[in-house]
């Protein structure tokens, strides 16, 4: 069980999506990281997912029509431990 949920709503993030994945990937508590892709119209969402598949503390959860920023954490919240 995490000690923390991390959600991380992403519309078109680029390079800041990676960085922001590898600083998660080195804190020291147990994170369980949620992605929420807002129906992005680059491509960074789908290659961190693509890369980090096999993390078991990493979720990846999309929305195929732009809902908002609060669309996507309320999805966040709905998948959190």
């Amino acid at each position: 069980m995490p000690e923390i949920s991390i959600i991380v709503p992403c519309r078109n993030a680029g390079n800041a999506l990676f960085e922001c994945a590898q600083m998660l990937d080195r804190q020291t508590l147990e994170v369980e990281a949620i992605f929420v892709d807002d129906a992005s119209d680059d491509d960074a969402f789908n290659a961190l997912a693509a890369k980090e598949r096999n993390r078991k503390n990493f979720l990846f959860l999309r929305h195929d029509t732009p809902r908002g920023v609060s669309a996507a954490r309320n999805t966040g919240l709905r998948a959190a431990h």
